[in-house]
């Protein structure tokens, strides 16, 4: 499987981050900090740079719909839904979109739910976005079995049997020539690789390449060189 790092990656495929840093930076502040007192609003961290790669993607791909199974708080399908292209988004996650948590915003502590989050976030583009409950999946496959171009895979990274059963339901719901993304591909830690590894031993006509992003835009100085997210195309 070939190697790439991400500003190496976002130049082959003409993608300029820059010009969405406003928004999805807008989008991180949000969902994607953990409380620190040491930073400030606006300030990016070490590993944003996911939600320009999985929107690089989408945009590259031209892609109609996404599917996520890991939702978070969002992060992703918030930075996917910015694609013109993009029509359609369901999300699921074990925790309900209602439940609040000890979460952070822009660095700071809050207790949110995702619903909150969602209020919060700016612009009309997240009424694209369904949020559902991964007990919902029998029906989101019995519905949407091979319509999505895209899916990523950011839900429990320690568990093979989880993992396995993650790509298995994003296979039957991409269409082929489609793109599935595994987030968390490491060497030692996670479950994750061996997933992917077995994936593309027992599908030949898989493509995958592996894109190092941790600290190749923010936090120079731990730029990750041997993991990062897995895109694979059926």
């Amino acid at each position: 499987m070939k190697t790439t790092n991400l500003v190496d990656y976002f130049e082959r495929i003409g993608y300029d981050w820059n010009k969405d840093l406003k928004l999805l930076s807008a989008i991180c502040m949000l969902t994607k900090t953990r409380v620190d007192k040491n930073k400030k609003s606006g300030q990016m961290s070490y590993g944003s740079e996911q939600c320009f790669l999985v929107k690089s993607v989408a945009n590259h791909i031209g892609a109609s719909s996404f599917f996520e199974i890991g939702t978070g708080r969002g992060t992703a399908c918030y930075s996917v839904a910015l694609e013109k292209t993009v029509d359609e988004i369901v999300t699921v996650d074990i925790i309900s979109h209602y439940e609040r948590r000890e979460e952070a915003i822009a660095y700071m502590p809050a207790q949110v739910s995702n619903h909150d989050l969602y209020q919060l976030v700016e612009g009309k583009e997240k009424e694209k976005i369904s949020f559902k409950h991964r007990s919902e999946i029998p029906f989101i496959v019995q519905e949407h079995e091979e319509n999505f171009d895209l899916a990523f895979i950011d839900g429990d990274h320690t568990s093979t049997r989880i993992i396995r059963e993650d790509f298995e339901i994003c296979d039957r719901l991409v269409r082929d020539g489609g793109v599935i993304l595994f987030d968390d591909y490491h060497p030692s830690k996670f479950a994750v690789k061996k997933i992917v590894d077995d994936v593309l031993a027992n599908n030949p006509s898989y493509e995958a390449e592996l894109i190092c992003f941790h600290g190749h835009l923010f936090d120079k100085d731990r730029q990750a060189e041997d993991n990062g997210i897995v895109i694979v195309r059926k």
